[in-house]
């Protein structure tokens, strides 16, 4: 053991010594490399999701994409809007404005759930009653 330790240490001993006779080449060298790795730091991305962890034919991921497929995905993306009179007919219009603004203008958008779309349900009796919340 000792003697793969010598030489082990003769060599970081000699690595030194050349290190230490052309350290303008070497830092050089160094400085090259950093900055070629530099360079690349913008487009590094980390995928942090379940699925990035797990092989494309994984039955885990086969069949949540599956399930995935069938009953849609859990991206929803959440827009408040803040106004002291929520019922009123300025803030409505200008609420079925957006709303057309949003379904027309944003890409990627299936539905949009809102004020402008939502449905009254209700029971009277034996009867369940759906109705448009705005008319």
């Amino acid at each position: 053991m000792t003697e793969i330790k010598l030489k082990l240490e003769k060599k970081f001993e000699n690595f030194g010594r050349v290190v230490y006779r052309n350290w303008i080449i070497f830092l050089i060298g160094v400085i090259i490399f950093v900055t070629l790795l530099g360079i690349r730091i913008p487009k590094l991305t980390v995928d942090t999701s379940w699925e990035g962890m797990l092989r494309k034919n994984d039955p885990g991921r086969i069949a949540y994409n599956e399930f995935r497929d069938q009953f849609g995905q859990d991206r929803i993306i959440v827009v408040a809007v803040k106004s002291s009179e929520i019922f009123s007919e300025k803030f409505l219009i200008e609420l079925q404005h957006l709303h057309e603004r949003l379904e027309t203008e944003v890409p990627y958008v299936e539905e949009i759930h809102s004020l402008v779309n939502e449905r009254s349900t209700r029971g009277e009796g034996d009867v369940l009653l759906v109705d448009e919340l705005l008319e």
